[in-house]
């Protein structure tokens, strides 16, 4: 009725979600990109910075703390800080967000390795 799609309810049947909302739900559904096929090569040759990148990622203070106490070296931190930025940041876990990291701390050897060994990354 006119009511119902004034209000942006739909027709019969339909869900009774205002539809910029269905929008909104099907758009926070959408899979985060899955960037971790790249967080072997970075830990491999991020080391002592891994820090400055988690702090350039977006983790917190806490986060760098508790990550560096339960790892035993530079490897294991940059792999459990890449993976923790995967697993707290959701969909603004991107490639451009990673490789802007990488490219803001001036980590160009990382970034051109990285652009080598993944091709479809120079772009």
């Amino acid at each position: 009725d006119l009511v119902s799609i004034r209000l942006g309810l739909g027709v019969a049947g339909a869900s009774a979600e205002p539809l910029q909302f269905q929008e909104m739900n099907q758009h926070e559904k959408t899979k985060p990109e899955d960037v971790s096929r790249y967080f072997h090569y970075i830990k491999e040759n991020v080391t002592e910075e891994w820090k400055d990148l988690a702090y350039q990622l977006g983790l917190r203070r806490p986060d760098v703390v508790t990550i560096d106490e339960r790892n035993r070296d530079y490897k294991s931190r940059c792999f459990d800080m890449l993976y923790e930025w995967q697993m707290g940041k959701g969909n603004l876990v991107t490639t451009d967000v990673l490789l802007g990291a990488l490219k803001e701390l001036r980590l160009t050897s990382v970034l051109d390795g990285l652009k080598s060994k993944y091709p479809e990354l120079d772009g």
